[in-house]
């Protein structure tokens, strides 16, 4: 699944697909493997709306790859065009900031659920070679309804989450996914770094292409896996 149809455009060519503006569901028969994909919108409330409707009518569901793109922290010393595995997603503006510290929900002891791992949704999938498609492994993300894009806001969220790049539909993608136990892989490519709004220094195109490019190999290997 992926927000955007142009995120995963070269990857349904590959597939045999026309991308299509306004069509949100793909079905494809790959060398006898069904990969279905999803185009949910953008930002978590339509990401999970979207990813439910799917599955009540598709419960049947081996493995889902969420395909993104993301914007590094500074300290992360991830760079643009790198293409990620997100272990770990929180969210990173659902609670209340007082007095220039984020609380979460958590720390506000509105939420309990088991899927947490201290405040964390931690994939614990295990995909053997996934090294061999992306730059990094083990990389955390926070998923944010709106960018952060000025000094203030980066400062309180990086310190606030320690995460080495952030996005706006991984965490809910992680939460249905664990709820419904479903393997999952969170595969994105860093288009541009997270700072002052400046979209001349964003590599958007390229990481798409970066991203599409791991993402062919990475559908044949799991193809390969999953052939009777």
């Amino acid at each position: 699944m992926s927000a955007t149809t142009e995120e995963v455009g070269i990857l349904l060519s590959f597939l045999g697909q026309k991308p299509e503006k306004g069509k949100k569901l793909y079905r494809i028969d790959f060398y006898g493997i069904k990969v279905d994909v999803l185009i949910t919108g953008v930002g978590s409330i339509f990401t999970l709306y979207g990813i439910e409707e799917y599955l009540c009518k598709n419960s049947q569901v081996d493995f889902a790859i969420n395909v993104g793109l993301c914007g590094s922290f500074p300290e992360s010393k991830i760079g643009l065009l790198k293409v990620v595995n997100i272990r770990s997603e929180q969210f990173g503006d659902l609670g209340v900031v007082e007095g220039g510290r984020i609380k979460t929900l958590f720390d506000l002891g509105l939420v309990e659920d088991e899927v947490f791992e201290q405040q964390r949704l931690v994939n614990d999938t295990e995909f053997e070679g996934l090294e061999n498609f992306v730059d990094f492994t083990g990389v955390d993300s926070i998923t944010v309804c709106s960018i952060s894009s000025y000094p203030e806001q980066i400062e309180r969220r990086s310190k606030r989450f320690g995460a080495d790049v952030e996005n706006m539909e991984g965490a809910a993608f992680f939460y249905v996914m664990k709820k419904r136990g479903i393997k999952f892989l969170e595969i994105r490519s860093v288009s541009n770094f997270v700072e002052r709004r400046n979209k001349e220094r964003w590599e958007v195109m390229g990481a798409i292409s970066k991203l599409n490019e791991q993402m062919k190999l990475l559908v044949l290997e799991i193809a390969k896996r999953y052939l009777p």
